[in-house]
């Protein structure tokens, strides 16, 4: 008997992942003549290449479905602490118009202040909403640093007695100054957070508190303008 053996390079695996050192041999009769025999050969070399063909289509095809789908865009942190900072921000600012310290309140200034107390009011309802709807978002957490939160609590107390020692009309000032910050702050702050979230109707609503306190925020501007001068250094 005469064996014949597979081309080089071309083993059997009893596993679909990897390939083995067995070798089969096959059985060929001397008495076969050439042509049969290379016949035959030819015969085993393709059904062998149809079976590893068939083999590796398989394997690729239970990868594919074997692999897990992408998991669904989760909330960034910057995102998660960009709701909880302009949730505190609009949470005062929802108060500004109880103060009641200005002796000598001009009308426009004591409706301003109405304005923003409504629209961060407003904005606070919004955000308190989108809190409880999306386990994601903790509007509690900030996330600052140890540092960054006494350094806001220092500056709160500082402008806090300043707009408290000053006279009406710095006190004003003060107060418009004031505002004019936070608004400025409030209103990048939410456009910064929308365009990084990925829910439209989320995002749409950050949207619309950034072009209302925006809005609020030029109104400040103009206030200021438009009642305080000073004159130029001759």
């Amino acid at each position: 008997m005469t064996r014949w053996a597979l081309p080089p390079g071309l083993r059997f695996s009893h596993s679909p992942y990897a390939l083995t050192m067995h070798t089969p041999v096959f059985e060929v009769s001397r008495k076969l003549p050439e042509f049969g025999l290379r016949k035959l050969r030819l015969g085993l070399f393709g059904t062998l290449l149809v079976w590893l063909f068939c083999g590796c289509s398989l394997l690729h095809k239970s990868s594919r479905e074997d692999a897990p789908s992408p998991p669904s865009p989760a909330m960034s942190s910057a995102n998660h602490h960009g709701y909880a900072l302009l949730f505190d921000l609009v949470g005062d600012e929802k108060d500004i118009s109880k103060l009641h310290f200005i002796k000598h309140e001009r009308p426009e200034l004591k409706n301003l202040l109405q304005e923003i107390a409504r629209a961060s009011g407003d904005a606070y309802t919004k955000l308190e909403k989108i809190g409880k709807a999306a386990p994601g978002i903790n509007l509690k957490d900030p996330g600052l640093p140890a540092a960054e939160i006494q350094t806001r609590k220092d500056i709160s107390k500082f402008k806090e007695k300043a707009i408290l020692s000053q006279s009406d009309k710095e006190l004003e000032i003060q107060l418009l100054l004031s505002q004019n910050e936070a608004l400025t702050y409030g209103a990048h702050l939410a456009g910064a957070v929308a365009r990084s979230e990925t829910d439209p109707r989320r995002q749409q609503t950050l949207q619309q508190i950034s072009a209302t306190l925006l809005a609020l925020q030029k109104k400040v501007f103009e206030m200021f303008t438009k009642n305080y001068s000073w004159s130029e250094a001759k």
